[in-house]
């Protein structure tokens, strides 16, 4: 009833076109943009990634990121975990109730984490929760997935049980994957469920009261068990808008959005708040299925050549040398993985290039390299940093490469069809987890547009995601990122920082670029 209510109250205050002012303590009406149509919130399976930050704002997780992006207790009151690290006792909140009213228990967090490994419809995010008891012999089809070390004792206490610790469990337990699904209703949707909102049921700060192919609203939950840390009245999503989101927002058609490096000046001129990221990597990409980059020593011959020193003076302010992969934004937990990392790196070595530039050649049975092309982005100093490393590869190897310039987005569709040689491409971790970029490189990911099939190299990833402890985690990805450059597998350029802005009047938006996760709760607005 509760519910009926404020939608009715709701709907007169946007007919008057009174929203932000109905109610003395009503919170701000927040504005953002999404590039493209989410189809699903189906938590356990959607895998885009605006899809998952709607879905935060929706769903209740155990654990959440508070103000300051620390973990915190959310639909857990607390837990406790094992001398050993394998066993996870998670206590609930009492009175906690799904927006239909039903009571959002542990048996529904149950339901959700085996419902990942059902093996008839696996979820797409079952690996990454593989540390739970019997996860991977599930996989592997050894068990039914009801097996899941994942037990509701009752309705207030959830145990987790572990085949290996992993001190990432509370954080994967904070992700959208890992939020409730109500078994009830899940039966109901007929196979439905997370496609349309007459299809969702959620216990989150937020409610969704519009969902459509171009428009999306949420609005405050007043029976949200923390209300009164929910501080907007709610948030539009807009799909698809053309318009740069600098000019949305200076035209007060939007609080926040990402913005160039050359647009920082006139977003601080207009009072806007500037967040900036060092999030994204370039680096040169090698495609390993050509005939001549298949070969280790080739690669590393060219590689050897990318003399940072020489490129120095030619970057543009938003760009910072680098002789790594994993951008300085990474954590592992709380600590950057750049100060705790234990690798060398990428350093060139002009000296040794022309050896192995002949032990490549000796090995495929040639007398000089064909001419390669490297793909180039048409914006900002690539192309001139582009003519630097061709001139880099002529004078020390005697290599001649051709430059093609291109619109990034059409370098990006030729790299992940293997229609390229080389190409200046930028990499992002697509989540805040230690392997998350490192993973791209792996045999079977789907994100590996590198031609790159290595045992070896699988292997160090696995070591990363099973790392019982920070220290070994660390380590692990460290030997896993420097096997990549020792192979020449890429060649890191340059760091770039990213840059997005809230509009004069708004803050408290909570922001993690990997993933675009935009975050309302504690933001407030005039």
């Amino acid at each position: 009833m509760k519910q009926r209510l404020l939608s009715l109250t709701v709907t007169l205050c946007l007919m008057l076109g009174l929203f932000t002012s109905c109610g003395e303590e009503e919170g701000f009406l927040f504005r953002y943009d999404v590039p493209q149509e989410i189809t699903s919130l189906d938590p356990q399976f959607t895998t885009d990634p605006y899809a998952q930050q709607l879905i935060l704002h929706l769903f209740e997780p155990l654990l959440r990121q508070d103000e300051e992006g620390n973990l915190v207790n959310a639909a857990a009151e607390s837990y406790q975990v094992s001398a050993d690290g394998l066993t996870y006792t998670f206590t609930l909140r009492s009175g906690l109730t799904w927006q239909n009213e039903a009571p959002l228990t542990a048996h529904d967090f149950e339901f959700a984490l085996k419902r990942m490994f059902n093996t008839e419809a696996l979820s797409p995010h079952a690996q990454t929760f593989s540390c739970i008891q019997n996860a991977q012999r599930i996989l592997d089809g050894e068990l039914d997935y009801n097996s899941l070390g994942v037990t509701a004792t009752s309705d207030t206490t959830l145990v987790i049980q572990l085949d290996t610790a992993n001190p990432l469990l509370p954080q994967l337990l904070a992700s959208a994957p890992a939020c409730p699904c109500n078994q009830s209703f899940f039966i109901d949707t007929k196979g439905k469920y997370g496609l349309s909102r007459s299809q969702l049921n959620t216990c989150g700060p937020f409610w969704l009261r519009t969902w459509d192919d171009t428009f999306i609203q949420i609005l405050a939950w007043e029976d949200y068990y923390q209300a009164d840390t929910v501080l907007p009245s709610g948030v539009n999503f807009y799909v698809g808008r053309e318009t740069a989101p600098l000019d949305l927002m200076l035209d007060d058609k939007a609080d926040f959005g990402q913005i160039t490096y050359r647009e920082v000046s006139t977003a601080q001129r207009a009072g806007m708040t500037v967040l900036s990221y060092e999030a994204q990597s370039w680096v040169i990409a090698m495609n390993q299925e050509d005939s001549s980059l298949a070969n280790t020593a080739i690669r590393q011959a060219l590689a050897s050549c990318v003399d940072r020193e020489y490129l120095k003076d030619n970057l543009t302010s938003n760009l910072t040398l680098t002789g790594y992969l994993i951008p300085n934004q990474v954590k592992i937990l709380s600590e950057s993985f750049r100060q705790v990392a234990t690798n060398a790196g990428h350093t060139a070595n002009l000296s040794q290039g022309r050896s192995l530039l002949q032990e490549g050649l000796t090995q495929l049975d040639l007398t000089r390299l064909p001419t390669l092309k490297l793909l180039v982005p048409e914006n900002d100093n690539h192309p001139y940093i582009a003519t630097l490393l061709q001139k880099l590869w002529q004078d020390n190897l005697s290599v001649y490469i051709d430059l093609e310039i291109l619109p990034l987005d059409e370098i990006q569709s030729r790299v992940a069809s293997g229609d390229y040689q080389l190409a200046v491409v930028p990499l992002i971790p697509s989540d805040n987890t230690p392997s998350s970029l490192v993973s791209q490189f792996t045999t079977n990911s789907s994100e590996n547009d590198f031609g790159m099939a290595d045992a070896t190299f699988d292997a160090l990833v696995t070591q990363v995601d099973q790392a019982t402890t920070l220290d070994t985690m660390a380590q692990a990805l460290s030997q896993a990122e420097q096997y990549l450059l020792d192979n020449a597998c890429v060649v890191p350029l340059y760091q770039e920082e990213i840059y997005y802005a809230m509009r004069k009047g708004v803050s408290g938006i909570q922001y993690n670029p990997f993933g675009n996760f935009a975050y309302f709760q504690y933001a407030t607005g005039s």
